[in-house]
């Protein structure tokens, strides 16, 4: 029998809302700890922190991929708690998320996919660097939900070649097959609909 070398990493026995949590928790630090050096070359780095690179939380600010992906599993939450659409829930949790970009604090909540338990979080109202393609694609309207063929180029932002939609697509990897609709191996997600769908992006 062939042992698939992932299961070493994996420990299958863990209780689903421990790999949920792992997930949050694991991308979030993980982000708060390259988001100081994101922009910096390998020579940079090693000049700014030494020969070892960063090796502790520099700042308690959220990013803007973290931001997403809670937006995301709230998104997805609403979606199976609903039995909606998940590319809707998705979408719609997304137009929550650029509220928070809009003003400095919680709004009043308005009807339907306005309202949402992180839209009213004080803390998520922070601008950290949000990419121009998440923003101009959540501006530009509601738009198709159709999914393009795959590996065909999306409407919106098709010339980004940023890799938000990787990052903040990690919960995707934790549905169970049947709510996706789709073949388990997809060359995007429905995150990619209102923001990019550039190869380059997608392959970085």
């Amino acid at each position: 029998m062939t042992i698939d070398p992932m299961h070493k990493w994996c420990d299958l026995a863990l209780p689903y809302d421990s790999r949920v949590r792992g997930c949050l928790f694991g991308g979030a630090i993980g982000d708060a700890l390259g988001s100081a050096v994101e922009f910096m070359s390998l020579p940079e780095i090693r000049s700014a922190y030494g020969s070892d690179g960063i090796q502790d939380l520099l700042s308690s600010k959220i990013t803007n991929d973290t931001q997403m992906t809670l937006f995301t599993a709230e998104g997805l939450i609403r979606s199976h708690l609903q039995c909606a659409n998940l590319v809707t829930s998705v979408r719609d949790a997304y137009d929550r998320w650029f509220d928070t970009q809009q003003v400095r604090r919680p709004m009043l909540s308005d009807e339907g996919p306005r309202t949402g338990w992180l839209r009213e979080q004080a803390w998520l109202y922070a601008r950290p660097a949000p990419g121009s393609a998440c923003l101009s694609g959540l501006q530009s309207g509601r738009g198709s939900l159709e999914l393009p063929a795959p590996g065909a180029i999306g409407i919106i932002n098709p010339g980004s070649k940023g890799c938000g939609t990787v990052m903040r697509s990690a919960l995707f990897g934790l549905l169970p097959y049947d709510r996706l609709n789709r073949p388990r191996v997809v060359p995007t997600s429905p995150t990619d609909i209102r923001q990019q769908l550039s190869p380059q992006g997608l392959s970085r």
